[in-house]
């Protein structure tokens, strides 16, 4: 049981302060990122963006601009990101392929594709920069005493309101699109989960499991990227046939975590929003 009224809104609004200045200390330390800094910082403004999505329904001043602000600042880092995916994509394939014949394939193609080089530094964007401080400011107006029945019953609910709809559209269809879509508001989902997990609530979504769909959904995004950039260099490897049976591996692999979204996502679906905060609701005072 939670005792204080304002328990959760606290630790929210400490969790994101803790998680600008750790930004800031990477943003500030050398001025020039690692690809290690690129995707933590890619990772603390989805983390932000949760935060921001569970107040969204609660009317706090600028909550509904804020996620969108961050997102922004966040694409600045998308190009240098992406190209450190498709690589390291490839090169996990090479190495745990199911098939010998098929870590051959993709081991060549690394070859091909991402000769070995320096690992780059780049300069922190302007426009990370700016972004990043302008939401610390708003997070030192966002009070620390928000009702946390408010939080659960209308943040929280809406959340996965919006999540299990995307998940029951997708689960449905075979268009990538829509899972690529969902991938974002399961991430936002898990966050806010760990968020209620270490404040000491109980879910009966088990955070296992979205962290897991939001993991594999991560990895689905991350090989269909990867076939966009083979299939737009097919020049790099010996010949068209050559190419196009990477690809054709590619893609089944695709199908295959496809599969395994769509049966994680039915079994998460079980649980509707009502009964969610019905049970959260009951071990707050």
């Amino acid at each position: 049981m939670v005792e204080a009224r304002h328990h959760l809104s606290g630790h929210l609004v400490t969790h994101a302060r803790h998680l600008h200045g750790e930004a800031a200390a990477m943003c500030h330390a050398e001025g020039t990122l690692t690809d290690g800094d690129v995707l933590r910082l890619r990772v603390i403004s989805k983390e932000l963006r949760a935060l921001w999505q569970l107040l969204r329904p609660l009317d706090i001043a600028q909550s509904k601009n804020a996620a969108s602000t961050l997102a922004e600042a966040a694409a600045s880092l998308a190009g240098a990101r992406d190209a450190t995916v498709v690589a390291e994509t490839l090169a996990a394939l090479s190495q745990k392929a199911p098939r010998k014949s098929e870590r051959q394939v993709f081991s060549d193609a690394c070859k091909r594709l991402f000769p070995e080089t320096e690992p780059a530094e780049i300069a922190v964007p302007a426009q990370l920069l700016d972004g990043l401080e302008s939401d610390a400011a708003r997070w030192k107006s966002v009070p620390a005493n928000i009702d946390d029945r408010a939080l659960v019953s209308k943040g929280l609910r809406r959340s996965w309101r919006k999540t299990r709809n995307r998940l029951l559209e997708a689960i449905d269809s075979d268009a990538l699109e829509q899972w690529h879509a969902l991938r974002k508001w399961v991430k936002y989902l898990t966050i806010q989960l760990e968020l209620l997990e270490q404040a000491g609530l109980h879910s009966l979504l088990p955070v296992a499991d979205t962290r897991r769909l939001a993991r594999d959904l991560g990895r689905l995004h991350d090989i269909h990227v990867l076939i966009r950039h083979v299939d737009g260099h097919r020049a790099a490897f010996a010949s068209d046939e050559e190419a196009g049976y990477c690809l054709h591996l590619l893609r089944n692999h695709e199908a295959r975590m496809l599969d395994k979204c769509r049966t994680h996502a039915a079994h998460l679906t079980q649980v509707k929003p009502g009964r969610l905060r019905k049970h959260l609701l009951k071990q707050l005072p």
